[in-house]
């Protein structure tokens, strides 16, 4: 394991996200300011060289796509990373940004790079709506079509909160259909993770409803789609959810060599702890297998303590799949920076 280098003189970094180059290399992208939605968040990068992850490298801030996008930009968030599998030479950019309000108010921006992620096209907005083209948000991978045609899922935070899947062309920035995902029993839930299996899409979804520590239905949704995305619809009537605790927290999905899933997950309303899930059933029973933070572990340390409260978050994971088969992960890692692992599926079997 490793922490990506924090930017200096930023106190907190947050939502990472991680691919595979062409080349072998990994390339993060997460945003650092003095706090989330602060005018000074901008998004940086690092790459993982032989010697180690590189220095952050400054992507785009507020002022920048403000002179791109010719219109006012409050803050921006939520980088997502994509390798084109057609070409993989091209790597799609997509983030949020805010012109007015909070992050209900937000807007899909993309941006590509050609060399590598070392310099960045002019990035524009993502026209979702045609009116007002609020309340759109990313943080989930996205999966490629045949065609080159890019499955991109997003979500909506204002009035109600829930999932959709748009389809863009190749260039990833042109709409063709968008589809809204089914709430079940009315619970809020966004950040859609896809795994695609047996020529089914399969989407899980963080819980955004009510969160108590005793409500029953604090758990992460499930909606599946056999048509590529045109319909969704719930799996497995009326037990449709997936049997773990979800208190409003981003989670990580990804089909393994194997054809298990691994899920990454914060089970506790705190974010304290970070855990490893596999499904070798397709989604239908999961095992908690591997717990990789654990926030008593550090209670003893006053490096961590704040007016002698603890402060601890892990969260918002990115894992991928690398050419060689090993599992990629980064996270936050209690807002300071972002850590990084990697294992072997066998790993996860393992004492």
């Amino acid at each position: 394991s490793a922490y990506l280098p924090q930017v200096p003189s930023a106190a907190s970094a947050h939502s990472s996200s991680l691919v595979e180059l062409n080349n072998g290399k990994l390339l993060a992208i997460w945003f650092a300011g003095s706090r989330e939605g602060a005018a000074d968040v901008a998004l940086w990068s690092s790459t993982l060289n032989k010697d180690g992850w590189s220095p952050p490298k400054l992507v785009i801030d507020r002022e920048n796509l403000a002179g791109s996008l010719f219109s006012q930009v409050r803050k921006i968030g939520n980088p997502l990373l994509f390798v084109d599998k057609v070409n993989p030479q091209k790597i799609h950019l997509w983030f949020v940004s805010v012109g007015v309000g909070g992050w209900a108010g937000s807007s899909i921006n993309h941006t590509f790079s050609d060399d590598n992620g070392e310099t960045w096209y002019k990035p524009t907005k993502l026209q979702i709506s045609p009116f007002l083209n609020i309340s759109n948000l990313v943080r989930t991978p996205p999966i490629q079509f045949d065609n080159g045609y890019i499955g991109l899922p997003i979500y909506h935070e204002f009035i109600k909160k829930f999932g959709e899947f748009i389809v863009l062309n190749a260039d990833g920035k042109h709409i063709i259909s968008q589809k809204f995902m089914p709430l079940y029993n009315n619970i809020s839930a966004i950040q859609p993770s896809l795994i695609v299996d047996d020529n089914t899409i399969f989407a899980l979804l963080r819980n955004s409803g009510k969160i108590a520590e005793n409500n029953i239905n604090n758990y992460i949704q499930k909606v599946i789609s056999k048509d590529n995305g045109i319909t969704w619809n719930f799996d497995n009537l009326p037990h449709s959810e997936v049997k773990i605790r979800n208190f409003s927290s981003s989670i990580a999905t990804l089909k393994l060599p194997s054809g298990n899933w691994l899920l990454v997950a914060n089970s506790d309303a705190s974010r304290n702890f970070l855990d490893l899930y596999l499904s070798k059933d397709k989604g239908k029973n999961w095992q908690l297998v591997k717990q990789l933070e654990n926030a008593m572990e550090y209670q003893k340390n006053p490096l961590y303590k704040k007016d002698n409260v603890l402060e601890h978050e892990f969260s918002y994971p990115s894992i991928i799949l690398g050419k060689d088969n090993r599992i990629h992960l980064t996270y936050t890692w209690n807002r300071k920076t972002i850590k990084y692992v990697t294992f072997s599926e066998q790993w996860l079997s393992s004492n």
